[in-house]
């Protein structure tokens, strides 16, 4: 039976808080978050070699470049960085797009607002990795060939820190 109760002048009424009140009929929309910068930052050397890797693939279904944050995969109790491409129908809204592009004065890089659908490849940010990776510099050891990740005071990051 619905929940009553009695209020001062001796009217009921149904309760809020009884389990057979009305639902609430508005629906909510959800507001997509653009934000106004990268969540990284890219050197030159780091687009151009994200930029070639990705020329160098043929497959249609790769959009980009997933920069992840997990489990170590030789068993050791570590967490690691790693980059793999990434497909089409493996990203959500949750990860995060890096446009790989610069504006026309050719340093600047292109904003998340103009690139968020432009169709281009992007290095994207995964879900896991947004929050340890926020304002860091991405850069390439061109030597090794290796993606180096640095914080705002140009220090190596270190996964499990």
């Amino acid at each position: 039976f619905p929940n009553f109760s009695t209020s001062t002048d001796g009217t009921s009424k149904l309760s809020p808080f009884a389990s057979n009140s009305a639902p609430n009929t508005r629906k909510r929309r959800k507001l997509k978050f653009v934000p106004l910068k990268a969540a990284v930052a890219l050197t030159p050397k780091a687009r151009n070699f994200f930029k070639a890797l990705l020329e160098s693939i043929s497959n249609p279904d790769v959009v980009g470049i997933m920069l992840n944050y997990n489990q170590s995969s030789t068993g050791e109790p570590r967490m690691v960085f790693s980059f793999d491409f990434a497909k089409r129908n493996q990203l959500t809204d949750q990860d995060e797009g890096v446009s790989l592009e610069v504006l026309e004065d050719g340093v600047t890089p292109k904003p998340p607002e103009e690139s968020e659908n432009d169709g281009l490849p992007k290095l994207y940010v995964h879900r896991n990795a947004f929050m340890k990776v926020l304002g860091c510099t991405l850069d390439v050891d061109e030597e090794n060939m290796v993606p180096l990740l640095y914080d705002r005071e140009g220090n190596k990051l270190d996964p499990n820190a």
